[in-house]
């Protein structure tokens, strides 16, 4: 890991399971750094960053505000702010540990969301500050030819998520800087659900809408799709799940947390869910024998701290 001489507090822009595996996940801080960690030891593995050696004097590491990796574990995607007028989607192979290239021309500013698709390990989508939904094939050997669609959501974009409906279609959804939520069919770009922030409010069963914000979306073993909901006071100590039917129904509190939670990811097979957010903590939550949709408490099983080491050891993986 490089020397960053900062002491500049950490915060978690993205967290990602590597594998089917739940021991091996992924933790990207805004700096640059997408960090590799082993579960049962919570030891870093290894650290993706830019090659600084490539650029030019006195430019700056670029900073990124979201990162995923596909199906497969093969391939990093990290999406960056605009820098001098340019704004880039990173490819990383991650088991030779190399940069593969990037994408510099689908979006014209900051880069706030990617996503992998669950299955397919070369379909990728990315959102922008300007409300662009891109959908790639990353197969493709140049960019044109890999960008497949464009949705404008006519909003900031903060997250994405793949969904299956019941016919076994494509779904994307999306979470608004607004904290409104929409769902859409990726191959028409129609839209099939939408709360905004009021409603979300409500089912959450806080008073005051500018205190509550979505932190993500995901689906469930059996294909439902449900949020994550909290609160930006009093350290998030509200964080609550929410089941999308019909209408918006409350599940499962997070007892304990310590943290506004900014990102997390759920393991559909053994129903953990890990959250990160402002205070650089990565936890991870259970709900004991019971599956995490259907319990009214979630207990916090393990956290721990992303630290901002000045420079450590490389191990392999």
């Amino acid at each position: 890991m490089p020397k960053t001489g900062s002491n500049e507090p950490v915060s978690i822009c993205g967290l990602r399971y590597l594998d089917e595996s739940p021991n091996h996940l992924l933790v990207g801080d805004s700096r640059g750094f997408v960090r590799l960690f082993d579960l049962r030891t919570q030891k870093e593995q290894v650290c993706f960053e830019e090659n600084m050696a490539n650029v030019q004097d006195g430019a700056k590491r670029k900073a990124i505000n979201c990162f995923d990796s596909n199906s497969n574990a093969r391939i990093l995607c990290m999406g960056t702010e605009q820098s001098h007028g340019n704004v880039f989607l990173l490819f990383y192979d991650i088991r030779e540990r190399k940069p593969l290239g990037e994408y510099n021309e689908s979006h014209e500013n900051d880069i706030s969301a990617v996503r992998f698709h669950d299955v397919n390990p070369d379909l990728l989508c990315s959102g922008s500050i300007y409300g662009l939904i891109n959908i790639f094939d990353i197969k493709e050997p140049t960019e044109d030819d890999a960008l497949m669609a464009t949705i404008n959501t006519e909003s900031t974009i903060q997250k994405l998520n793949w969904h299956k409906n019941v016919y076994e279609q494509d779904l994307i959804s999306c979470i608004t800087h607004t904290n409104d939520f929409y769902v859409y069919q990726a191959d028409e770009g129609d839209v099939v659900a939408k709360f905004e922030r009021s409603h979300i409010t409500a089912a959450t069963k806080r008073s005051n809408e500018a205190n509550c914000y979505v932190v993500d979306a995901h689906s469930s073993e059996n294909g439902d799709i449900f949020l994550l909901a909290g609160t930006n006071i009093n350290k998030g100590e509200i964080l609550r799940t929410l089941r999308l039917n019909k209408d918006l129904t409350p599940v499962a509190d997070f007892i304990g947390n310590k943290q506004v939670v900014r990102t997390s990811i759920f393991n559909k097979k053994n129903g953990v869910m890990v959250t990160g957010g402002e205070s650089g903590l990565v936890t991870l939550w259970s709900a004991g024998s019971a599956d995490l949709n259907d319990a009214p408490v979630a207990n916090s099983s393990k956290t721990f701290k992303h630290k901002n080491k000045k420079s450590a050891k490389k191990t392999p993986y």
